[in-house]
């Protein structure tokens, strides 16, 4: 006739009562975590539209200003000889000359940070001089 086994049996399943408490915290758990994200979503979404409004704010002032330099150009009385025209068409010349220069500068060291300064000097001084 066989012994009795002494031995203990396996681990025992978890009763329903700790499976509920297991799944509840879990829950809560990302509960609070989408809690979290909803709240961080929020804060985003409104740093965001504080951001459009600041933008749209500047594009108003910036569309004023324009508008103000404009008038202003226009009531400005003619002074000076009959060249002056002539002379506002060089300085205009001259500054898109410069902006273009300087996208041109800007434009070569963004590609190349190393790129020869001596040689962008070089081109420089050529949209300059006349």
């Amino acid at each position: 006739m066989a012994a009795p086994r002494d031995e203990m049996p396996g681990p025992l399943p978890p009763s329903l009562a700790q499976q509920y408490d297991a799944q509840s915290h879990s829950f809560e758990a990302d509960r609070a975590r989408r809690l979290a994200l909803q709240k961080e979503l929020e804060e985003l979404q409104r740093e965001s539209e504080h951001g459009k409004q600041v933008l749209d704010n500047l594009a108003v002032k910036i569309q004023s200003l324009r508008a103000e330099v404009e008038r202003q150009r226009k009531l400005k009385p003619e002074r000076g000889c009959s060249s002056c025209h002539a002379v506002t068409l060089q300085v205009d010349a001259a500054a898109q000359s410069l902006l273009g220069a300087a996208g041109h500068v800007a434009r070569t060291l963004l590609r190349d940070p190393s790129a020869d300064r001596s040689e962008l000097l070089g081109t420089v001084l050529q949209y300059v001089e006349p």
